[in-house]
């Protein structure tokens, strides 16, 4: 079999798009709760041309045997990821044969990541759907370690057993449009909650201020489609999550009408294991599928347990995004 790796060109285009399909619609038998409409070429083929043209002709790669597209390696550069300069390969901007992709995405990141290293880029982000853990498995003895995990779940309400002995109420306006001081009070302390628990160890992860602030005050809970649940036991506050139509922060794929995506949710760390967040993610379940939606969404960190623990109870992996940090030489 003759091998090659030459640089990505836009007559790989189709291939690469089609590619992306067939893995995709491998990931949709496992979890068949995902938007169908990313199954079509259209849906991909647009946003390879798009990063194509912005690439320059040593940046992206495919690999070749006998000729015919086996996987393929794109990046989008971002300026500033944590005060660096990053190249990241979203999960539609790479690819390879689902049986044994390891060594196809060995060989495209040796040639990637010295282009981008050459370039002055030492942080590299890659996003890989779940339905391919071998490929997950590559990019982990390539030196990257999980960065964040997304999952999609039905609007089942969850078993009665796990809806909890608690209060849950919505936060919403009086009759004259105002929310209640308290609640946004409230709903700030568990925003400062959470960003206090992502930088705390192990999971030590910065987010930005004017992302935090964008959630702050009544203009986001007046936005449509937003929404926050207050949980209580006894009267005393315990936790809070927010809802909002499909995130446009998490991976592609979940992007669609019918999903409601989970943005934060924070329990206060006395009221934790008890069933809090439970009885938080029934009541914004149940509330989805009231307005419409199809499912529900979550993005998480993979070093925050908690977090992760939870989530992985209720949701199903869609998207591994993996990071790695190439030290730089002085």
């Amino acid at each position: 079999m003759n091998t090659q790796i030459v640089p990505f060109q836009p007559s790989h285009l189709p291939a690469a798009a089609s590619l992306v399909c067939q893995r995709y619609r491998r990931l949709r038998q496992d979890v068949p709760d995902l938007p169908q409409r990313y199954e079509e070429v259209d849906a991909f083929l647009p946003r390879l041309a798009g990063l194509v043209q912005k690439s320059t002709a040593e940046s992206g790669f495919v690999l070749l045997r006998d000729g015919v597209l086996a996987g393929f390696l794109l990046g989008l550069e971002i300026p500033d990821f944590m005060g660096t300069r990053t190249i990241y390969s979203p999960e539609w901007a790479n690819a390879a044969l689902l049986d044994k992709s390891w060594p196809i995405y060995e060989a495209l990141y040796t040639h990637w990541s010295a282009y981008w290293v050459a370039q002055g880029c030492h942080t590299h982000l890659v996003s890989q759907l779940a339905s391919d853990w071998d490929a997950v498995d590559t990019w982990q003895w390539l030196g990257f370690g999980m960065a964040v995990v997304d999952g999609v779940r039905a609007l089942s309400p969850l078993p009665d057993g796990y809806q909890g002995a608690f209060q849950v109420r919505q936060v919403l306006p009086d009759a004259q449009g105002d929310f209640s001081p308290s609640d946004l009070a409230l709903v700030k302390q568990y925003d400062q909650g959470l960003l206090a628990h992502l930088l705390a160890a192990p999971c030590f992860w910065p987010h930005d201020v004017e992302e935090a602030s964008s959630f702050s005050g009544d203009a986001w809970l007046s936005s449509p489609g937003n929404a926050v649940w207050l949980a209580y036991q006894d009267e005393q506050p315990l936790g809070y999550l927010r809802i909002t139509p499909s995130s446009q922060d998490a991976c592609t794929i979940i992007r669609d009408p019918g999903t409601a995506s989970i943005v934060k949710a924070y329990t206060l760390p006395d009221a934790r294991g008890l069933g809090v967040g439970a009885a938080l993610l029934n009541h914004a379940l149940i509330w989805a599928k009231d307005q419409g939606y199809l499912r529900c969404s979550v993005d998480y960190e993979a070093a925050n347990p908690p977090a992760r623990r939870f989530w992985q109870r209720w949701f199903d992996p869609v998207v591994v995004s993996l990071m790695r940090v190439v030290l730089e030489r002085r």
